[in-house]
């Protein structure tokens, strides 16, 4: 009648309905409790006492708790955080809906209020990436049968505007004793911002030569050689400002 399923952490119940599979949440509980919890939605269903399309139904709330829970674990803590307030517009804006009703006119409209706010297209582009990864999940997870559409604004492309030699040169003879350091480390290796902030003493090996730079997104590593202006600022930074200890 039903099989016992175990997957990303809990049990389900599945059901085959006119050649589908219906699947039921029984939760992360003991195999034998799931498996008596299986038998009785069977005898349930036998009676006709519910109908099982009503129960494959998630509401919106309950998910994003649960995929809160696992972007926290797997993602960036910084993405973490990031969809969690996105979350919160979420809720705003939908209410605790049933995931199914969420199609791909509702994202539309979603799309189309946060315009009319004036949000930045960068920004709402985000919020549609979170949405589409969501839906996806819901869609592995077993709460969506189709993945709706998400389309994305476009974004007008400006050329790159660098800074000339003479430029960056008056830029680091205006900067504060602490800014100007990390103005000659971007300057001279071109990490990004969040990899600079995330950098820590045992990255810096003077003798060698390099800075081992660590991606919080993908998990990997690079390194990048010292040249002499760098070397000089570093040594500088671990003799007068940096506290081994």
């Amino acid at each position: 009648m039903a099989s016992l399923v175990y997957q990303h952490n809990s049990y389900y119940a599945v059901f085959s309905v006119n050649r589908k599979k219906k699947w039921i949440k029984i939760g992360s509980v003991e195999k034998k409790e799931a498996r008596k919890v299986l038998k009785q939605l069977e005898i349930q269903y036998i009676k006709g006492k519910f109908n099982i399309n009503d129960l494959t139904d998630s509401i919106l709330y309950d998910f994003l708790e649960e995929y809160l829970q696992y972007s926290k674990t797997n993602k960036a803590f910084s993405t973490y955080i990031r969809e969690r307030e996105i979350a919160g517009i979420l809720k705003s804006h939908f209410g605790n809906v049933i995931i199914k009703t969420i199609d791909t006119k509702s994202i539309e409209n979603y799309t189309s209020k946060r315009v009319d706010m004036g949000l930045k297209p960068a920004s709402i582009n985000r919020e549609l990436t979170m949405v589409r990864f969501m839906l996806k999940k819901a869609n592995d997870w077993h709460y969506l049968d189709k993945v709706p559409k998400v389309s994305f604004l476009k974004l007008s492309k400006n050329p790159i505007k660098f800074l000339s030699i003479d430029e960056i040169e008056r830029l680091l003879e205006h900067s504060s004793v602490w800014l100007k350091p990390i103005l000659i480390v971007l300057r001279n290796t071109g990490m990004r911002i969040g990899e600079l902030l995330a950098l820590r003493l045992e990255d810096v090996d003077l003798q060698r030569g390099y800075i081992l730079v660590r991606s919080s997104k993908t998990n990997n590593f690079r390194h990048i050689p010292i040249n002499g202006e760098l070397e000089v600022t570093l040594n500088r930074l671990m003799e007068y400002c940096v506290n081994p200890k």
